[in-house]
């Protein structure tokens, strides 16, 4: 069995961007969305080679064939990209659960909208995604940056920490120092 993965590691205001697989990472910055990952797809390789439009590979029965995986081989290579955030720059991670089911232009006027905020928006991607009918796991991560902190929710915590009365958002005025298993570690070699 295999997996996908996006992360971004934040390192003052830039941030390096990992992916493995068709999990996504979404920049939504001054009106416009823009796709920060490549899928690892069979579908995905078409499409950049310009041999299948991204219509045509929104419904194609191969769109989920991954030619990368974590697990699938004992070494994968992770495309990395490296973003410098501006104010007001939003995310959005998420796993092939929500791009499957909801287009790029829903995502979009979500993470742009004028009384945006991440707990809400995250319940109402998931909720569309479940709506269209929700045949995969739905995974989202959303985050916003003021300058000095990357404000952050992870939707994986949404019910718990709703069931446990525990602050939906995080902030930090120093990012987190990330601990990745030492399989992963030594997988994706930073």
């Amino acid at each position: 069995m295999a997996a996908t993965l996006v992360a971004g590691l934040l390192a003052g205001g830039d941030m390096i961007i990992g992916n493995v697989g068709d999990s996504r990472m979404y920049l939504y910055r001054d009106g416009n969305l823009s796709r920060l990952t490549r899928d690892h797809s069979w579908v995905g390789e078409m499409v950049a080679s310009n041999m299948l439009t991204e219509e045509r590979a929104a419904n194609h029965p191969r769109r989920n064939a991954l030619t990368r995986a974590l697990g699938a081989a004992s070494f994968v290579d992770a495309d990395l990209t490296r973003l410098t955030l501006l104010r007001g720059d939003r995310l959005t991670l998420c796993s092939d659960g929500l791009h499957d089911m909801v287009d790029d232009k829903t995502i979009a006027e979500i993470m742009g909208s004028e009384s945006f905020d991440l707990k809400s928006a995250a319940r109402d991607l998931i909720g569309l995604a479940n709506q269209a009918g929700g045949t995969d796991n739905i995974t989202v991560a959303l985050a916003r940056f003021d300058e000095k902190n990357l404000e952050i929710l992870d939707t994986k915590d949404l019910e718990a920490n709703v069931a446990a009365s525990r602050p939906l958002v995080q902030t930090s005025s120093e990012p987190p120092r990330p601990r990745l298993p030492s399989r992963l570690r030594s997988i994706i070699r930073l």
